[in-house]
C-alpha cells in the first residue's frame, strides 16, 4: 500500500473525536496531480461514503483500499476538513496511473506490426497495467517461438511523455532466422543406441515438418537436451559423462540445420556404501529401508533422487517442514566407485496455526477451505499441503495457486498462506458447426462453472455449476438446463440436476422427441479415486412420423409416446492425471439402470454398462489410449425394450469406418437398423503432438458389434475399422477429422469402402 494512505490515516486521527457524534459529509472533492482527467463519478462509485451521508474514518480507510484495488491510481491522498459544527469535506488528491498513448514496434519484418499488436491485451488509450505489460511481452515471445523464431530478442520500453499523463510503449524486436532440423547425429555413444538417446531429446527431425510449419531448431531446447543426456548417463552410472561439442551445419539456402553431437561416456561407477547422518528423530534402521541405493549397485542419479524424496517425505509427514537432505558423494575414480552420504538437517516439527487465503475476490472462502486436506492444529504434513493445492487447482477457478508455509512468532507453529489468482469462469457461447452425425448445428450456451444461486445479481463465487444450452439444426434440436451443487448441505455430496427437450430427425425411418429430467447424488468412497452415485430419470419419449418405405414393421408398432421411469446406480474410479490432454491413468465406470412398471415405466427392464479408458504415455509425448465398453439391456417382464432403449454402433463415436448406427441387426426386408440388446466395443488410439497443444495426429483401430439378444455376445463376431485422423484445438473451437476403413465385416449389409468422420465446431 502506498505510504500516502498511512499519512492520510494519521491525518484522520483528530477527527476520531468527531466520530462520537453524527458528522455529515457536505462534499467530496476529487483533484488530480497530473493533467489526466479523473472522473468524480468513477471515484465516488467505488466509495461507500457519499455526500449527505454520515462520515466514518474507518469507512474512509476501506474506501481508499477499494480505490487502490481498481488499479486505476498510483497514489491517493485523503484530507478531511471541518465544514461547520457537524459537517466535513473530504478532499481526495489522486495520481492516476498513466494512459497508454501509442504502442510502437521497431525492427520487425518477419511478423507484421498488426499481428504483433493483436497479441497484446494492453491497448492504446487504456490505463497502463504493469502486470499485464509483462504478460504481453511473453505473448510476443510466444508468437515468435510458435513460428520457429526461437532466438528472437524483444525489448520493452515504457516512455513517459513530459507534461502529460500518457506513456508510449515501444517494442524493439531483433529478429533471428529460423532453421528446420534435418539431421541429428550422435558420435561416441556405446552404452545407449542412437534411437534411445533421440527418445530422450526434444531436438529431432520432425516427420510432420516436411508437411507443416513445425520442427524448427530451438537452441534453448538443445541446451536442455544436453542436460537430459547427462541425466540419462548418470542414471546408468556414468558420472564422468560430458558433451564434448556440438557442430552445426547449414544448407546453402540457410533454412535447414544439421547437428552432430560429440560425447564422452567415461567409466561406469558402482555404489561403494550408503550412509545416513544427522538423524535424531528417526533411527537409522527406520530410514535405511527408504533408500533404494545399495552397496554394489550401479550408481543411479534417479535412484538417489528418489531416496532423498523418500527421506524428506518421511520427515515432512511428521511436521518437519524445514527438513533438508544434502547428498555428499565421495568418488574414487581409480576404482570407479562412489560412497553416498545422505546428510539430514531435521529442523523441528511444526503445527499449522492459521490458514490465510488471499486473491479470491469472487470465490467465497468456504469454497476454497472445503477443499483443504489440512486444518489449523494439524501437523504440517507436506503431502496434505500438496494435496490441498492440487484439490484447489482442480476446481478450475484459478490461473494459479500458491500454497506456502510461513514462519510465525511461535517457534513451533507455521501459518499456511494460500494465494490464488482468479480467472474468468463464465462463458457465453455462440456456435455453428457441421458433423457427419448431426449435420448442420447452431449453438447458444450460457454457462458458469463458479455459480452461486444465492448471490444475486452476479450469481458467482459459490462453487456451483450452471449451464443453459440450446442447439438447433437440420436433423436435431436440443434444449438443456443443468445445475450442480458439489457440496449439498455443506457436505461432500454432489447433487446434479438436468432437464431437457430433444427432437431428432436424423434417421429416415421416424422422428423421436423426448422431454424429461434427471437427478443424481454422488459421493466419494473410502477407497481412493472411487465414487458412487444414485440417480433417477423421468422421461416421456414420443416416436412418430414413420416412413413406411423404410421403417421395419415391428418398429411401427412402437408409434406413440412411452414413459420411462428409471433408477440408476453407478460406480466410477477416476485416476487420470488430468481431464484435458490426459497422458496417463485410467477411468472405469460401472452403471446399472432399472425401469419398472411399479414406477410408471412402460416395462420392467435392467440396463448394465461397463466402460473404461486406460492411458499410456509413449514416445515424444504421444499417448496410447485403450478404450472398452460392454453393455446389455433385457426385460425382466412386460414389453420388450423399445428402440430407444436398444443399442446401435458405427460412426464417429463408436466404430469408425462404418456408417452411423448401421453396425448391428437390421430388418431383413429393407436392411434398416433395428438395434440390439447387447453390445461390445473396443478401441486403441495413439495421438501424437504435431504442433504444441493445438494440432495432434491420430491413428486408431476400432472394433465391436451389436447383437440382437441380451446374451448373444460372441467375441468371434467383431467388425474392425482402422484409420487415421487429426485433432485441432483452436480458440474458435475443436475439430476432429477421422478417416476409417472397414477391414472386417460381420454383417452383409455393411459397406466395404472407407468413410470420413468429422466434427467441426466454431465459436464466435
Amino acid at each position: 500500500m502506498n505510504k500516502s494512505f498511512y499519512l492520510a490515516a494519521l491525518a484522520l486521527f483528530p477527527l476520531l473525536t468527531l466520530a462520537a457524534t453524527a458528522v455529515t459529509i457536505s462534499n467530496i472533492v476529487v483533484e488530480s496531480k497530473t493533467r489526466g482527467d479523473v472522473s468524480d463519478d468513477m471515484v465516488r462509485s467505488n466509495m461507500t461514503l457519499q455526500i449527505g451521508g454520515e462520515f466514518s474514518p474507518e469507512q474512509l480507510s476501506e474506501d481508499i483500499k477499494k480505490l487502490y484495488a481498481t488499479r486505476q491510481f498510483d497514489d491517493i491522498e485523503a484530507k478531511v476538513d471541518p465544514d461547520g459544527a457537524d459537517q466535513v469535506v473530504i478532499l481526495l488528491t489522486i495520481t492516476p496511473k498513466p494512459v497508454i498513448g501509442k504502442i510502437i514496434f521497431k525492427g520487425n519484418s518477419l511478423i507484421s506490426s498488426r499481428k504483433l499488436r493483436n497479441q497484446l491485451d494492453q491497448k492504446e488509450n487504456v490505463v497502463l497495467d504493469e502486470k499485464q505489460l509483462a504478460k504481453d511481452l511473453e505473448s510476443l515471445y510466444d508468437l515468435y517461438r510458435n513460428k520457429g523464431y526461437y532466438d528472437t530478442v524483444i525489448k520493452q520500453n515504457v516512455q513517459r511523455l513530459e507534461d502529460s499523463h500518457q506513456v508510449n510503449v515501444e517494442y524493439s524486436v531483433e529478429e533471428k532466422a529460423r532453421y528446420k532440423t534435418r539431421g541429428v547425429d550422435i558420435i561416441g555413444n556405446l552404452e545407449f543406441s542412437d534411437r534411445e538417446l533421440r527418445r530422450v531429446m526434444d531436438t529431432d527431425v520432425s516427420v510432420w515438418g516436411y508437411v507443416f510449419p513445425v520442427g524448427y531448431f530451438d537452441d534453448l531446447a538443445l541446451q536442455t537436451d544436453v542436460d537430459k543426456l547427462g541425466e540419462a548417463y548418470q542414471n546408468r552410472g556414468y558420472l564422468d559423462f560430458r558433451v564434448d561439442r556440438v557442430e552445426r551445419f547449414y544448407n546453402d539456402d540457410n533454412d535447414k540445420i544439421y547437428l552432430t553431437i560429440y560425447i564422452e561416456e567415461g567409466g561406469r561407477y558402482h555404489v561403494d556404501s550408503v550412509t545416513i547422518s544427522g538423524n535424531t528423530e528417526f533411527e537409522t534402521n527406520i530410514l535405511a529401508p527408504l533408500t533404494t541405493s545399495q552397496s554394489g549397485d550401479v550408481y543411479s542419479k534417479e535412484r538417489e533422487n528418489r531416496d532423498v524424496s523418500a527421506i524428506t517425505d518421511k520427515y515432512n509427514r511428521h511436521g518437519y517442514l524445514d527438513c533438508y537432505v544434502r547428498v555428499t558423494r565421495d568418488v574414487d575414480s581409480a576404482a570407479n566407485t562412489v560412497a553416498i552420504t545422505y546428510g539430514i538437517s531435521e529442523g523441528r516439527p511444526y503445527t499449522i496455526r492459521d490458514i490465510n487465503i488471499s486473491g479470491n475476490h469472487v470465490t467465497k472462502d468456504n469454497v476454497i477451505r472445503r477443499e483443504l486436506k489440512i486444518l489449523p492444529g494439524d501437523l504440517g504434513n507436506s503431502s496434505k499441503i500438496e494435496a490441498s493445492k492440487t484439490s484447489i487447482q482442480n476446481l478450475g477457478y484459478f490461473e494459479s495457486v500458491d500454497v506456502t508455509p510461513l514462519s510465525t512468532e511461535e517457534f513451533d507453529k507455521k501459518d499456511l498462506s494460500i494465494k490464488v489468482e482468479e480467472k474468468l469462469t463464465g462463458q457465453l457461447l455462440f456456435g455453428a458447426g457441421f458433423s457427419s452425425t448431426d449435420n448442420l448445428l447452431g449453438t447458444v450456451e450460457v454457462s458458469q462453472s463458479n455459480f452461486d444461486i444465492k448471490n444475486f445479481p452476479s450469481f458467482r463465487g459459490g462453487g456451483q455449476r450452471f449451464r443453459l444450452r440450446a442447439q438447433l439444426g437440420s436433423s436435431r434440436s436440443d434444449f438443456v438446463l443443468s445445475f450442480t451443487e458439489p457440496w449439498l448441505f455443506d457436505r461432500p455430496l454432489r447433487f446434479d440436476g438436468e432437464a431437457w427437450k430433444r427432437e431428432t430427425t436424423s434417421n429416415r425411418e421416424y422422428d423421436q422427441e423426448s422431454v424429461g429430467f434427471s437427478t443424481s447424488l454422488t459421493r466419494k468412497m473410502k477407497r481412493r479415486f472411487w465414487r458412487h452415485s444414485v440417480g433417477y430419470r423421468l422421461e416421456e419419449i414420443d416416436i412418430n412420423d414413420f416412413d413406411l418405405d423404410f421403417t421395419p414393421a415391428f418398429v411401427r408398432v412402437e408409434e406413440g409416446s412411452e414413459l420411462v421411469s428409471a433408477f440408476s446406480l453407478g460406480f466410477i474410479r477416476d485416476h487420470r492425471d488430468r481431464q484435458l490432454f490426459t497422458s496417463s491413468g485410467s477411468r472405469l465406470s460401472i452403471r446399472t439402470e432399472l425401469q419398472g412398471e411399479f414406477m410408471g415405466s412402460y416395462t420392467n427392464l435392467y440396463k448394465l454398462t461397463l466402460s473404461g479408458n486406460k492411458y499410456y504415455p509413449i514416445f515424444k509425448r504421444s499417448v496410447l489410449k485403450l478404450s472398452g465398453e460392454i453393455a446389455q439391456v433385457q426385460n425382466v417382464s412386460g414389453d420388450e425394450p423399445r428402440i430407444f432403449d436398444r443399442f446401435f454402433a458405427g460412426g464417429a463415436r463408436s466404430i469408425r469406418g462404418f456408417k452411423e448406427r448401421e453396425v448391428g441387426p437390421v430388418d431383413p426386408n429393407n436392411e434398416e437398423p433395428i438395434g440390439g440388446e447387447s453390445m461390445l466395443l473396443a478401441s486403441a488410439e495413439v495421438t501424437m503432438p504435431i504442433y504444441q497443444k493445438t494440432v495432434f495426429g491420430a491413428v486408431f483401430v476400432d472394433t465391436g458389434n451389436v447383437w440382437e439378444g441380451a446374451t448373444d455376445w460372441d467375441p468371434g463376431e467383431l467388425n474392425i475399422g482402422i484409420g487415421t485422423g487429426l485433432r485441432l484445438f483452436l480458440p474458435i473451437g475443436a475439430i476432429q477429422l477421422d478417416y476409417g476403413w472397414p477391414v472386417s465385416r460381420e454383417y452383409r449389409h455393411l459397406g466395404s469402402g472407407g468413410r470420413f468422420h468429422f466434427n467441426l465446431g466454431y465459436n464466435f
